[in-house]
């Protein structure tokens, strides 16, 4: 079955294959769709990044999206 790091390795390695996928961008350039994917680890790095925000920071943006 593997470990959670493999099955992560796995996936990334996976999507940035289909995002480098010829077939793959003319279907989106066809389908006019902008595709601009960041790597897996630059988004697990974000996403860590907003999880660690300041409670206060979270609450000024949800009263800045939903006055």
């Amino acid at each position: 079955m593997g470990t959670p790091a493999e099955h992560v390795t796995t996936l990334r390695a996976a999507f940035d294959a289909t995002m480098r996928d010829p077939q793959f961008q003319a279907d989106a350039t066809k389908m006019r769709v902008d595709v601009s994917p960041l790597p897996g680890a630059k988004v697990q790095e974000l996403v860590a990044k907003l999880y660690a925000s300041p409670p206060a920071l979270v609450e000024r943006a949800k009263k800045a999206i939903r006055p």
